[in-house]
């Protein structure tokens, strides 16, 4: 490697006092390998073990912080502590050569399809038909958003009780937060709208 490109291998330190054996990083890819119910299964954990060389910082794919933000079948789950005996294997596997752990989360909106066929109904900032979905989703309430963002820094609690170094939240590729910030999938005119507004 020329010296160019020298700097990646070297260890750096974060503002927050964490160090990283050096810049690189495993970015989050689904690995769809947990049981139905989302819990860790020795597939999950063989994936990382095969990739925990290849970074100083690892990232799982979306991990659900709802049962009913599931957007797809064997995602992990992450929306109840009897989860986290398996997050522990998992942040353990993941840092076993010095890296540090970082849990995606995540909440598939309307487009929580697994949600969609265990439960019937998925749900959205706007009930907006879509041609690509087979569904309407339901309109959020008030309170049900901010049920949602209460299941978020619970999943970031047992993240943390389980060992990882951080979290991710998956703001991205028209999922629910994403669709927050579309006039496209978000009709609202109360303090959830689409448009940011200042002041």
């Amino acid at each position: 490697m020329t010296n160019n490109y020298k700097a990646l291998l070297e260890s750096f330190k974060l503002p927050n006092g964490a160090t990283l054996p050096n810049r690189i990083a495993m970015s989050p890819m689904l690995v769809l390998a947990s049981t139905a119910e989302g819990e860790i299964t020795e597939e999950d954990l063989s994936y990382f073990d095969k990739r925990s060389q290849v970074a100083g910082m690892l990232i799982t794919g979306a991990a659900s912080v709802s049962k009913g933000g599931r957007g797809a079948e064997k995602q992990i789950n992450v929306s109840t502590d009897e989860i986290i005996p398996g997050l522990k294997k998992l942040a353990e596997t993941m840092k076993k050569d010095g890296n540090k752990a970082i849990l995606q989360l995540h909440h598939a909106g309307r487009e929580a399809i697994a949600a969609y066929e265990s439960y019937g109904q998925v749900v959205a900032p706007s009930a907006i038909d879509f041609p690509f979905l087979p569904y309407t989703p339901k309109e959020l309430s008030h309170e049900e958003i901010l049920t949602i963002i209460k299941e978020f820094g619970e999943a970031t609690e047992r993240a943390i009780k389980a060992g990882f170094d951080g979290v991710e939240i998956h703001g991205a590729n028209h999922y629910l937060i994403q669709q927050f910030f579309s006039s496209y999938s978000n009709t609202r005119e109360d303090e959830w709208a689409a448009h940011l507004r200042s002041g």
